[in-house]
């Protein structure tokens, strides 16, 4: 299996569909939080939500 050529699709749908990556990200972590209620957990999903879409523009 060619991994660096799935990584390079991979990315490059991700750099052509930032707005679609972000609004899955934002839906994935309001579904987390919404059947964990734990300030911690909102929290990392927080965190990780941000450090997903902060990092788009650098792929």
């Amino acid at each position: 299996m060619d991994f660096d050529g799935l990584k390079d699709k991979a990315l490059g749908f991700v750099h052509d569909n930032k707005d679609k990556v972000e609004d899955g990200v934002e839906k994935a972590a309001d579904f987390i939080q919404d059947k964990v209620d734990n300030d911690k957990v909102d929290a990392g999903v927080e965190k990780a939500k941000n450090v997903v879409t902060d990092n788009l523009d650098k792929l």
